[in-house]
């Protein structure tokens, strides 16, 4: 996976996460069927797990925030 994550201040109390990446499974056609039969999931999760720290790490040192890690649909090339 390649990606990036870009941080944007939304005034004094919020900022604003934005990650881009992609992935190309390994093997060819295999390993783009097996993604696309699980392991696209689990990708997902990564990427949630990842975005909900960051957004924990960033709540702690800016005391109470509103939080929200939104839903996001991969893009797999």
């Amino acid at each position: 996976m390649v990606a990036e994550l870009e941080f944007t201040p939304m005034g004094t109390s919020m900022t604003s996460i934005s990650f881009m990446g992609r992935y190309v499974p390994p093997l060819g056609p295999l390993g783009r069927e097996v993604d696309r039969m699980l392991l696209h999931r689990l990708a997902e999760a990564s990427v949630r797990a990842l975005l909900s720290r960051v957004v924990e790490r960033l709540s702690d040192d800016a005391g109470q925030a509103r939080l929200r890690v939104a839903d996001a649909s991969p893009v797999v090339g």
